[in-house]
């Protein structure tokens, strides 16, 4: 316990709280997890972002006949994750509400097609080995 301090994270307009750290690196995660619909799988996604969509070739694949071929995307600025619709027939949605782009907070549901998920960041510790090798 002696080489480890406490820190406070404090993400842009959030608290994380008090995390113990051996040393000061997190990665960032985004994850949806279905509530309710066609997906079964939790989906988790970084900082390089994602396509999601009905196309095989979309990172994250929704066989769902109301999901578009390239549906939506969600991608990382800095500690905040943003959804945005591209033109999908049938919308893309946070907390009820249509979106055309929104930034994500822990909590939010997401409703791509029919189906549902439940939208949480995940913060990963990478030990020095992992990030400077």
């Amino acid at each position: 316990m002696a080489d480890e301090e406490r820190t406070t994270v404090e993400l842009p307009g959030q608290t994380v709280g008090d995390i113990i750290l051996c040393d000061s690196r997190l990665r960032i995660f985004g994850s949806f997890t279905p509530i309710g619909g066609h997906s079964a799988e939790k989906l988790v996604f970084g900082e390089s972002g994602v396509i999601i969509g009905r196309d095989p070739k979309s990172e994250i694949v929704l066989s769902d006949r109301s999901v578009s071929l390239q549906h939506a995307r969600v991608y990382q600025i800095e500690a905040d994750f943003v959804i945005e619709d591209l033109g999908s027939s049938n919308g893309t949605y946070v907390d009820g509400v249509p979106i055309v782009s929104c930034v994500l907070h822990g909590g939010d549901s997401v409703q791509i097609g029919h189906s549902l998920f439940l939208f949480d960041c995940l913060l990963e510790h990478v030990p020095d080995d992992v990030s400077n090798g």
